[in-house]
């Protein structure tokens, strides 16, 4: 979810890729493959001949691709998993998700119920339950109700197995490092010091990720795509400027983070981008908001292991690797050739 507000309170300065050349990012995977499942119109849209949904693939490549495309590094990091897991430094915020997500689950099911009632001319009886009126859903229009039903669809989708291992295998077809954070610890914690660290043989240079945390956690640099007017741009927040330029610190950055709400603490009410600034240093955090420490956990980084280690492999080098990457997508109903020219756009020399 991220700090609310934050890119109203602290503006970034727009960049291109190509500003990023030669650098080094550390991507936090989970945003990226949200993004990538839920970034059509229609969730269910492409999927293979047996239904599973391939948008995320396509997406995954074409990410890859770009940041190889633009000599840009690539160190992905993924979130700890495990069945019946979840962060307890979330468990505020993934309480409300759960309930949004019980509460479209029953607006789907409102919305079904009535277009099944335009097919057989039937209708049923209104109860006070109902979450749809009349007035709320024009029963003659199709294309209204399922839009309705798709924006729902949304709130409930949840990330699979499936979808993170499909991309963890591309990236080991391209070569490309990525590493699971340790469990307890937030991928874009593990993103942060990957920016600051001397425990390790690299250090990327910038955090790319939706979400603004990672500044919280201390990372140098961050990079977003987002949209703006109805265009993709990339923001780019610098952390030493940002303290500088509005002469606080890190703890200062902190608080104001935890006053304008995050995934860990409920906002402060009656506080929000624009006065925040002024008014943080005044305000007394409640209990629940000073028991937030997550911002400054330890977390050995030694113990982390990498998969397709950064100066070992040369990415997108493999032919092997891709054409085991083609025959798979192929047999997910891609058009190989047409990926092809993609891949060798970006390495010719490939023999694929």
């Amino acid at each position: 979810m991220g700090i609310k507000g934050f890119s109203k309170t602290f503006v970034p300065r727009i960049i291109k890729q190509k500003d990023l050349k030669n650098l080094t990012g550390a991507l936090d995977a989970s945003v990226i493959l949200y993004q990538s499942c839920l970034g059509m119109s229609i969730t269910k849209g492409l999927t293979d001949s047996s239904g599973t949904p391939t948008l995320h693939i396509n997406v995954i490549i074409s990410r890859v691709l770009n940041f190889i495309k633009s000599s840009v590094g690539q160190v992905w990091v993924f979130d700890y998993h495990e069945a019946n897991y979840t962060s307890p430094d979330k468990e505020i915020e993934l309480a409300k998700r759960r309930k949004r997500k019980a509460d479209a689950k029953k607006k789907i099911a409102a919305l079904k119920k009535k277009q099944e009632e335009k097919k057989t001319g039937k209708k049923t009886k209104q109860t006070d339950g109902d979450l749809f009126t009349d007035s709320d859903e024009d029963a003659g229009d199709d294309d209204a109700t399922e839009k309705k039903i798709n924006q729902q669809e949304k709130i409930t989708f949840t990330m699979n197995e499936q979808i993170v291992n499909d991309c963890k295998f591309i990236l080991d077809c391209f070569d490309i490092c990525w590493c699971i954070a340790p469990k307890g610890t937030e991928a874009e914690k593990i993103c942060a010091e990957f920016t600051t660290t001397e425990d390790l043989d690299f250090v990327c240079d910038f955090v790319y990720t939706t979400d603004v945390d990672a500044l919280l956690y201390g990372a140098t640099q961050l990079v977003r795509s987002v949209k703006s007017k109805g265009k993709k741009v990339l923001q780019l927040y610098e952390l030493e400027n940002l303290l500088s330029y509005n002469e606080i610190d890190m703890d200062d950055l902190q608080k104001i983070g935890i006053i304008l709400g995050s995934d860990h603490a409920p906002k402060t009410p009656r506080v929000g981008p624009k006065t925040v600034l002024r008014k943080f240093k005044d305000i007394e955090l409640t209990e629940e908001q000073k028991a937030v420490n997550v911002f400054n956990k330890d977390v050995d980084l030694t113990k982390i292991e990498f998969h397709n280690p950064l100066d070992e492999i040369e990415v997108c080098s493999d032919a092997t690797k891709i054409k085991k990457l083609l025959d798979w997508l192929e047999s997910k109903a891609f058009n190989r050739d047409r990926i092809k020219k993609q891949i060798l756009k970006v390495n010719p020399e490939l023999d694929i």
